[in-house]
Formats: structure tokens, C-alpha cells, sequence
């Protein structure tokens, strides 16, 4: 879209915000509700994930620095 100064720029402003409009208004609380609490929870159980990583990853680092290498 040509947002050049010749007039159209208030017809431009109009047709996103009414775009932008319709698609706010399709938004219904429930998906709103739904889509916080999937988020709410996607954290949660990423969190979890990097606990328990860095977890194992501790426990392996600790058993391997009890054996010696040879080479």
C-alpha cells in the first residue's frame, strides 16, 4: 500500500483500523482464556525441562570426573 502524502493516508489509517478491528472482535474470551492458560503452561513444563537437564547434566559431570581416562 502507497502511503504517499496525496490523500489516501486517512483512507489507508481507516481500512488497517477497521481491519484490525474485525479480527479483535473475532476473539472470544474463551480462546482468549484457553490461549493464557497453554502459555501459563508451556512455561511451567519448559522450566521443569531445564531443571532436569541441568540436572542430569550435573550427574554425569560428577561421575565422570571420579574416573580417570587413560589414553
Amino acid at each position: 500500500m502507497n502511503l504517499q502524502d496525496n490523500g489516501s493516508t486517512p483512507t489507508a489509517a481507516g481500512t488497517i483500523g477497521g481491519t484490525c478491528m474485525v479480527i479483535f472482535l473475532q476473539i472470544t474470551t474463551g480462546a482468549l482464556l484457553q490461549t493464557i492458560v497453554l502459555a501459563a503452561l508451556g512455561a511451567v513444563v519448559s522450566f521443569g525441562t531445564s531443571l532436569l537437564c541441568k540436572k542430569l547434566v550435573n550427574n554425569i559431570s560428577k561421575k565422570n570426573k571420579g574416573k580417570k581416562t587413560t589414553t
